[in-house]
């Protein structure tokens, strides 16, 4: 990991110049620790042999037998915490203390079409970059501005059912039919999960359910004349029934959306990971984003979304093991669900973290306690604002406390 810190040069209490530095550490790992990791991958490897006298070998073969071997044969290594293998013949020793040992199961007497190594064959974008583990905030916002049209069809009973079985989560919001505004979707500053429902153009436009008219398009001429905001027509040609809505595009958000609180998107439209949209919720502050590389069914994106809402709602899982790829073969080559952003990330589920980027009332106040984004040359040391804590400087004359209770995924 790596250490930030900042050397401040001050004269009469004001900062005149400063710089900052990163410091890089790793895991300490005594001598012992390397000599038993090498004995143990020796006896691994010496495993795998005796497994190939046994067996004939064949390239790519579905076959989990080596890996069972292993665990059966390798049991006074109490070391081993998972064994994976990649398509190809690679497999991949994970160690409790955070080492990992691969074999490259290649045969060498052709070079000429020897692979140079193997892996997972999937699409999964998630990155194991290990910065945030919790979002934010508590909150879960679902928005779906064609419930009614989509009826059953769509993610709305299934996310009820989910966060009331969660019992965790109390602070719900839900934006259906012409509620799922422009405007509402600004909301999704304040929330740690967002879930949207709706159609999507090219993964540059996200439609909302508020209907176009001649006063609203005044009212949003700016943004339209900046290519934030657009109009967009959803025709039936059996029922031969339009109607016309507004979209946003990432412009929009990047002009009207304040700073996302490390939060997880869902964009489930068509080709929603295909455009701008995923880079501008990441630029905002989003850890993870997921959305379809194509076009997809409503069933399937039902189903890819409500399943990944179980995992981290329910099961409290991070967002890397939330996720599983899947394809949705009806159009075109097919489509599939994907994520991207970090893979460690989980729903907070005990309040909107410990920062005080929502202000003062997610957390229990006694006395003079209030939120400020300076206090002479004194600056957040995080985020935007800070809490002040006093013995009754204007407020009240009893001493300030605040409080949080947080659960640690």
């Amino acid at each position: 990991g790596e250490v930030i810190y900042k050397l401040s040069l001050v004269k009469n209490d004001v900062e005149i110049d400063s710089i900052e530095k990163t410091i890089e550490f790793y895991t300490a790992y005594s001598d012992e620790d390397f000599e038993n990791y090498f004995l143990d991958c020796e006896t691994i490897q010496n495993c795998v042999e005796r497994y190939y006298e046994d067996n004939p070998y064949e390239y790519d073969k579905d076959d989990l037998g080596l890996v069972d071997y292993i665990k059966e044969n390798c049991k006074t290594i109490t070391a081993i915490s998972d064994i994976i293998k990649y398509d190809g013949n690679t497999l991949v020793v994970y160690f409790a203390n955070n080492l990992d040992y691969y074999i490259n199961i290649v045969d060498l007497s052709d070079k000429d079409i020897m692979p140079r190594g193997s892996g997972a064959n999937n699409t999964n974008n998630i990155l194991t970059k290990f910065e945030v583990a919790i979002t934010g905030s508590s909150s879960i916002m679902y928005w779906a501005p064609f419930d009614s049209e989509w009826a059953e069809t769509d993610e709305t009973e299934g996310i009820k059912e989910i966060v009331n079985e969660s019992s965790k989560f109390t602070d719900f919001d839900i934006y259906l039919d012409s509620k799922a505004s422009v405007d509402s979707l600004k909301k999704m500053s304040q929330a740690g999960l967002v879930i949207l429902s709706t159609h999507g153009v090219n993964g540059e436009w996200i439609v909302t359910g508020e209907e176009v008219t001649v006063a609203k398009m005044k009212e949003y001429v700016k943004e339209i004349s900046t290519k934030q905001i657009t109009s967009h027509t959803i025709y039936d040609p059996v029922s031969k029934k339009s109607n016309r809505y507004f979209s946003i595009s990432e412009k929009w958000i990047e002009n009207n959306v304040n700073k996302l609180p490390d939060n997880i998107i869902i964009n489930n439209s068509c080709y929603s990971m295909c455009g701008n949209l995923a880079d501008a919720f990441l630029n905002k502050g989003a850890k993870a984003y997921f959305g379809n590389n194509g076009e997809v069914t409503n069933e399937y994106a039902t189903s890819v979304c409500l399943e990944l809402v179980t995992k981290l709602v329910i099961m409290g899982d991070v967002t890397g093991y939330a996720y599983s790829t899947s394809l949705d073969a009806y159009y075109n080559e097919g489509a599939s669900f994907e994520g991207i952003g970090q893979g460690n990330i989980s729903v907070a589920n005990g309040g909107s973290g410990i920062g005080f980027e929502d202000g003062i009332s997610v957390w229990n106040v006694k006395g003079d306690c209030r939120v400020l984004n300076k206090l002479g040359y004194v600056q957040p040391v995080e985020g935007n604002y800070m809490a002040m804590i006093s013995t009754g400087v204007g407020n009240t004359m009893s001493g300030g406390s605040i409080s949080k209770k947080i659960n640690i995924p």
